[in-house]
């Protein structure tokens, strides 16, 4: 689950990269924002794990009623899940991530769930047993 993002309201296009994780700003492609002033949405960076940094679509359902009458939305994340970027095209917005592989809210989910319960549980779920007395 993504943490809680960071919002910019009024922001430049050249201002961007300025108020978005270090990590991020390689991946935002300036040209593509044409308008004068955009609402970034900032998840944080990954700090070396990518688990907090995915913004699935509950994510954004939990930041989006926090922008009032926004500008063309920004956001930037290390990565989203399909069902994520859909809404953000729906709203006519940018997303701009780190990594690009392909995840759905449940592929995310079902995964997430697995790396929270206590590793040696994991990956016992994830063997099969060798038969009693082998």
């Amino acid at each position: 689950m993504a943490k809680k993002p960071t919002i910019f309201r009024k922001v430049p296009p050249d201002q961007i990269i300025r108020r978005v994780p270090a990590e991020f700003r390689d991946a935002i492609d300036v040209r593509q924002l044409k308008q004068p002033l955009y609402t970034v949405i900032a998840f944080a960076g990954s700090q070396g794990s990518s688990s907090g940094a995915m913004a699935d679509s509950r994510a954004l359902h939990r930041v989006l009623p926090a922008i009032e009458d926004p500008e063309p939305i920004v956001v930037v994340a290390y990565n989203f899940t399909t069902e994520a970027v859909a809404m953000i095209e729906q709203m006519e917005g940018h997303a701009f991530r780190r990594h690009g592989s392909t995840w759905t809210d449940a592929s995310w989910a079902s995964l997430h769930a697995v790396t929270q319960e206590p590793l040696s549980k994991a990956l016992t779920k994830s063997r099969p047993q060798a038969p009693a007395g082998a």
